[in-house]
């Protein structure tokens, strides 16, 4: 199926604005910048209308589910593994093991890092499956493939 120029803007256009989300939602779990309304009713419905787009009038489905679990793992892999190495001490972290023994209390700084790239993830992946609702609706069951 050949896409006309107009076709193409709006699906560069539409990921542009699903990009822009995922670096905003990104860029404040690795600042620690927890804003309370990250994602105000007009920037969430921008981001899960360009989504909607994409996976109904484009058939980039496979594009969107794809690009899900590709950022999950990029933020794991590029944010919460080395911030529990250093936690954990290993790889030159043991400054940092040894500050957060001294505000822990205790040796349990590592769990500390842990539960707080766990509630990371588990706000990253919220906030996602909210954008690419629409895969879970229509593409994951008819795809068989795992739920977002």
């Amino acid at each position: 199926m050949s896409r006309t120029a107009q076709q193409i803007e709006e699906i560069l256009r539409d990921n542009e604005t699903i990009d822009g989300a995922i670096k905003l939602l990104s860029d404040m779990l690795n600042s620690k910048d927890f804003r309370r309304n990250l994602f105000g009713p007009k920037k969430y419905t921008e981001t899960y209308t360009a989504s909607y787009r994409l996976c109904t009038f484009h058939g980039e489905s496979r594009g969107c589910y794809n690009k899900f679990g590709d950022v999950i793992e990029s933020h794991l892999h590029t944010h919460a593994v080395p911030c529990l190495r250093r936690a954990g001490g290993a790889g030159g972290g043991g400054e940092m093991l040894r500050e957060l023994r001294r505000s822990s209390g205790g040796g349990d700084g590592l769990l500390n890092e842990f539960r707080r790239q766990w509630d990371d993830h588990l706000l990253m992946s919220k906030w996602l499956e909210a954008f690419f609702r629409t895969l879970n609706r229509f593409y994951v069951p008819e795809s068989k493939l795992p739920t977002l």
